[in-house]
């Protein structure tokens, strides 16, 4: 306080500390979910060294969703849920589009979804591949594969098409392409690509107990 900062400064510092360190015992699943808000943006080390740190407290991260996430991350059960936002190359248009829409009810599937709501194709691509689609069909490779047939169908049933007078009172199924979906780690690439981070899994996983059984340590360690 007598050397390099004015006492003024150092009364601030000591009760924002304070402050973030009582949020940080007493409500830690806020406390992460807006860090790691704050977050995107940046190159990725911030939001690993805080889900590192929020796994630490027993916190899980959740992957992002079409039907759950909002722009920011949020607090679910316990648990914080990834942002839309947090996925590089979507925009708050895209996101803001996707939950006005889903205020009139849940996305069923990709067809349901493209019907509804109208985004760039490689926005689409991006939110199947970040796993936001996975809660309403599993296999990335086939919802990648049936975007086409997807858009075709919101053309042709959509707000702009000629069956729009109708649409509502269509039970339509969604048709996927049928194909093999994608190798785990062509999946968590992917993440990591999008999301600076693996979320759905992670590559040592399987190895890190017999790892700290050979008295490895992380790099954090």
């Amino acid at each position: 306080a007598n050397y390099g900062f004015n006492k003024s400064h150092s009364v601030a510092y000591s009760k924002i500390a304070y402050i973030l360190a009582y949020l940080k015992v007493n409500f830690p699943a806020y406390f992460f979910a807006q860090l790691l808000s704050s977050s995107i943006g940046d190159d990725g080390n911030k939001r690993i060294s805080y889900i590192r740190d929020a796994n630490e407290f027993g916190i899980n991260i959740l992957p992002p969703s079409i039907n759950r996430s909002f722009a920011y991350y949020t607090v679910e059960d316990h648990a914080i849920r990834m942002g839309l936002m947090a996925i590089k190359g979507i925009g708050y248009e895209t996101v803001k589009a996707i939950v006005d829409e889903r205020k009139k009810g849940p996305f069923k599937d990709l067809f349901d979804f493209t019907l509804r709501v109208k985004i760039k194709r490689n926005a689409l691509e991006t939110l199947i591949l970040a796993g936001s689609f996975d809660e309403t069909y599993s296999n990335r490779a086939s919802l990648l594969a049936s975007i086409t047939p997807a858009l075709e169908r919101a053309e042709l049933f959509g707000d702009y098409g000629d069956g729009n007078l109708f649409k509502d009172s269509l039970d339509m199924k969604p048709n996927y392409v049928t194909i093999e979906d994608f190798p785990l780690m062509k999946k968590l690439n992917d993440e990591k690509e999008l999301l600076l981070t693996y979320i759905s899994h992670h590559p040592l996983k399987e190895k890190r107990l017999t790892l700290s059984l050979e008295h490895f340590q992380s790099i954090a360690q």
